[in-house]
């Protein structure tokens, strides 16, 4: 997540665009639900050590238009090709420096009810991104595994996104949204994103959530955290438009954010490493936003 809230930056809302496509959100009956599946730490581990050990050989960073960048993006499509998942590279331009948002479409389900998970894959220069975002990107990469190998399948279609230059602003993000026709955006019903969803600092235990509270999003991602006992509070004023949200936002399409804390101590810093993350808080993180994704996707 770009920009730290700890010098008290933070962007307010962003009233939808004239135009814009605006949609609503319901759950199908319960019954008719496919659940989603479980995934573990085992499946989020391997690639935070692979983003590690990518940033480790590339001068500590993963940054947009570096090589460590290149590299992530690289190991990512490796595994989702590896599954047979089929992807696109979408390049874009930021900085002077060309790049690619990476795109997964997992085979079934209703085209034209798209369902998006998705979080950045590039850190800020001066380190190696593991909890910001690599604790995200993890996560939308083992649901997308995950998604793949269940032999059941929600009503709806499943997309996950990995966005290049986020720490730039939300660069690669907004590239692709914009560049979609409006056809296209028709068929995006939902986008969920994961941003910073590693560790908890300061004693803090309640997870974040930024969008439109009380949605069915909203709902739904807040009623499975405290199910599971677990607190929350609304972020949506100090998220801002200061992640991958902001594009589809400003395109009317219904969103929700998670974050497990907005002021972690390795903020945008060298030691943002595969150290700081819990394995525990990763691994819900993955697990309430796939409940959410399959709830949405029916």
């Amino acid at each position: 997540m770009r920009t730290s809230i700890k010098v008290g930056i933070g962007l307010s809302a962003v009233a939808l665009v004239a135009g814009a496509t605006v949609h609503t959100v319901q759950f199908g009956p319960v019954a008719t639900q496919v659940a989603a599946p479980t995934v573990a730490w085992t499946d989020i581990q391997p690639t935070l050590q692979q983003l590690q050990s990518i940033a480790d050989q590339n001068g500590g960073t993963r940054a947009h238009g570096t090589n460590g960048y290149t590299a992530s993006v690289t190991y990512i499509k490796g595994q989702l090709d590896a599954a047979q998942i089929p992807t696109k590279l979408v390049p874009f331009t930021a900085g002077g420096k060309t790049a690619n948002n990476l795109i997964a479409d997992v085979p079934g389900g209703d085209e034209n009810a798209v369902s998006m998970f998705g979080g950045h894959l590039d850190s800020v220069t001066a380190g190696p991104g593991i909890n910001d975002n690599g604790s995200g990107a993890a996560a939308v990469l083992a649901v997308a595994l995950a998604a793949a190998k269940s032999p059941t399948k929600p009503k709806g279609h499943l997309r996950f996104a990995f966005w290049g230059a986020e720490e730039l602003g939300d660069l690669g993000s907004a590239a692709w949204v914009n560049a979609q026709p409006a056809t296209e955006l028709a068929k995006i019903k939902n986008y969920i994103n994961v941003d910073m969803v590693g560790a908890f600092d300061h004693g803090n235990q309640t997870w974040g959530l930024y969008g439109k509270k009380g949605d069915a999003l909203w709902t739904g991602l807040d009623g499975y955290i405290k199910g599971q006992g677990k607190q929350t509070k609304d972020v949506t004023s100090e998220a801002g438009d200061r992640s991958d949200h902001a594009a589809f936002k400003r395109k009317g399409i219904p969103w929700v954010g998670l974050v497990s804390d907005t002021v972690p101590a390795c903020y945008h810093q060298a030691c943002d490493k595969i150290n700081t993350v819990i394995p525990d808080v990763n691994t819900f993180a993955a697990n309430a936003t796939a409940d959410l994704l399959y709830k949405l996707a029916g």
